[in-house]
């Protein structure tokens, strides 16, 4: 999810990161935090994401069970992980008459609503929004700028190449493997990052007011996800490629800032 990201700001010319936290001491933290409540999601994405990391435990349980017990014993247990395995409703297991079994395709998630997906509104830029919000002077406004409009770029590709386009769940997605690769030094395997963005989708349907928000809404939430990503990872992007053990300290302070900013809970819960 994040190696185009880290490749484009590889590429990236412009100085970012540490002179900015240096020179503003961090303060501008304090921007972030009026970008995000102007908009007024912050409620939203707090319960999004802790109803999200109870989807994810529930299938790594799930997971856990059938690696010590096998398929079968895992369903006869608990039916209701045929939710979270893969296959669980196909096959031999499908085909059992079983009331175990039965009952576990009963329990077959729902087709996905993707209440999340819209129609990118072209009158957001959160580039200019957050970058105008967080500093005074053009030069500052513009390196920042440039940054968001990097990552933006690089995950709008990852996005499509996974087929995730126009769709909030994966700029939800995004940000929560974006710091929390950045916070632990430590990114995510495809499998898992794969299993955040279905558990974020099954979040999002189960709101039915995502449903009624426009396409402008979507759009600026989504957007201005990824646009707090950008600063975190463009400083660890900076501080691995130097080897500069400060750097990755400010960006991994940065990171933890965001997660208690967006996501409302304590960094090292954000582990996977």
């Amino acid at each position: 999810m994040l190696s185009v990201a880290f490749a484009a700001l590889v590429l990236c010319s412009v100085s970012y990161g540490q002179g900015f936290y240096q020179t503003s001491g961090g303060s501008y933290m304090t921007g972030y935090g009026q970008v995000y409540g102007s908009f007024g999601y912050a409620m939203a994405t707090q319960n999004m994401y802790n109803t999200m990391q109870n989807i994810i435990q529930q299938g790594t349980n799930c997971r856990s069970l059938e690696r010590q017990f096998g398929r079968a014993k895992t369903l006869e247990v608990n039916p209701k992980c045929s939710y979270y395995l893969k296959g669980a409703n196909t096959g031999a297991a499908a085909k059992s008459s079983t009331p175990a079994t039965a009952n576990a395709t009963a329990d077959q998630p729902p087709a996905p609503k993707y209440y999340g997906r819209y129609r990118p509104d072209p009158t957001v830029n959160m580039a200019v929004t957050i970058s105008n919000t967080l500093f005074e002077t053009p030069e500052e406004r513009a390196q920042l700028k440039q940054v968001i409009d990097t990552v933006n770029v690089a995950y709008k590709q990852e996005a499509a190449a996974k087929g995730w386009s126009n769709n909030f769940a994966s700029g939800m997605t995004f940000f929560i493997v974006a710091m929390s690769t950045v916070y632990n030094d430590s990114e995510p395997n495809d499998e898992t990052v794969k299993a955040i963005y279905e558990a974020v989708n099954q979040t999002i349907d189960s709101v039915p007011d995502f449903a009624k928000a426009s396409n402008k809404e979507k759009t600026t939430i989504n957007d201005m996800l990824v646009g707090f990503s950008a600063l975190p990872l463009a400083t660890y992007v900076q501080a691995k490629q130097n080897s500069d053990a400060e750097s990755l300290k400010t960006a991994q302070a940065l990171a933890g800032a965001m997660i208690k900013l967006v996501l409302k809970t304590e960094p090292d819960k954000l582990k996977f």
